[in-house]
């Protein structure tokens, strides 16, 4: 048999198709299998006063014998029609043999953002649909893979929280003191997200402290009632003349957290008034 007279380049060509094909016989050897999704979810985490925050997640499982690096995550989100994010990550993620890791990634949506995509909801619609795409990228023995999970869903429409001081009543004593409720009124919260279950911070008569807010007694519409209390020199000195002549102005500054169906979130709050 003739054997052919290969030229250099031939043979480097030869030899590198040979070191693919015996890496691909190596990944079968080894009895690679691909990673399995068991759940992934895109939901509103938090309600600021200026922007939304999402957070997009997949849990994801190793099956394999052996540790997997993540060598970068790559995501493509888009909400209704409008795209929000395409990103590359990199970062040293391993995900252990025959383990489960939550890969989890915030999202800000300012509204000035979604304002349009917002009024394109049909009127009375509390949701608004998603897709995307989360890739994972490996290499082993020198072969890069990906592994593509799909997004696809519907979160509630993210729009600034309705929550506001609803009512402020006041008596004064000279004995006891000034004491009195503020009502914050988080209905609406309660009817798009869930239970309220937390309510921390501070009310403010005039910029001056008034009462630090601490779980206080909330009704399952989602009103809070703070009661609260001063001394009367304190009241005399400072607050009193304002509130009898009706030239106050309450501010409430801290958080609250509704249970939501798909977690916690959290809504941030600064806001005043006069009741």
């Amino acid at each position: 048999m003739r054997i052919p007279n290969l030229s250099p380049k031939a043979v480097a060509a030869v030899l590198a198709l040979s070191l693919v094909l015996s890496s691909c016989s190596l990944f079968q050897q080894i009895n690679y299998r691909p990673l399995e999704v068991e759940g992934t979810s895109f939901r509103l985490q938090e309600l600021g006063l200026r922007e939304a925050t999402l957070a997009v997640a997949a849990d994801v499982r190793n099956p394999n014998p052996f540790n997997l690096p993540i060598g970068g995550l790559d995501y493509t989100l888009n909400l209704g029609d409008m795209n929000l994010m395409d990103q590359v990550r990199h970062e040293g993620l391993t995900i252990a043999a025959g383990e489960v890791e939550t890969i989890e990634t915030p999202v800000s949506v300012r509204y000035g953002d979604v304002a349009d995509l917002i009024l394109s909801v049909a009127e009375g619609a509390r949701t608004i649909p998603y897709s995307g795409e989360i890739g994972l990228s490996m290499e082993r023995l020198g072969l890069e893979r990906r592994f593509a999970i799909p997004l696809e869903g519907e979160i509630p429409v993210p729009e600034p929280p309705n929550i506001r001081i609803e009512d402020f009543d006041w008596q004064f004593a000279l004995t006891e003191g000034l004491s009195g409720t503020v009502t914050l009124n988080a209905e609406d919260e309660v009817d798009r997200l869930g239970n309220l279950t937390q309510v921390l911070g501070n009310l403010l008569l005039n910029d001056e402290p008034l009462v630090e807010v601490t779980n206080p007694e909330v009704t399952d519409t989602g009103r809070v009632v703070v009661p609260w209390s001063m001394s009367s020199a304190r009241a005399v000195r400072s607050v009193l003349p304002a509130l009898r002549g009706g030239d106050f102005n309450l501010r409430y500054e801290g958080e609250m957290v509704f249970d939501a169906p798909w977690g916690p979130v959290r809504v941030p709050l600064n806001i005043g008034g006069n009741p």
